[in-house]
């Protein structure tokens, strides 16, 4: 339970102070769990910080099948104290 909270907390915060820029996804794959028979889509993502760094990211998405593909660009919003750690402006592609 704390976990949870922890992550909601986290998501919330980056989300109201961090920088959005764009990003691309560059690799889509599925993780199989046979312990619970699910499956993790990651998303492997490059975005390039308003500093000019560009950084290499993965994203679990582990509640939603993947609506996004090799090539997609997507917004990234990223936390300003430390820019590998970010979150999706949104969680599904339109």
């Amino acid at each position: 339970m704390f976990l949870i909270r922890y992550v909601i907390k986290e998501r919330r915060r980056i989300k109201e102070t961090g920088i959005s820029v764009e990003g691309q996804v560059l690799k889509v794959e599925k993780e199989y769990r046979s312990s619970t028979s699910s499956a993790t889509h990651i998303l492997h993502i490059q975005y390039t910080t308003t500093e000019g760094e560009t950084i290499n990211g993965i994203y679990r998405d582990i509640f939603y099948p993947s609506t996004y593909k090799e090539g997609d660009t997507l917004t990234i919003i990223y936390d300003i104290k430390k820019a590998d750690r970010f979150i999706l402006a949104e969680m599904r592609k339109k």
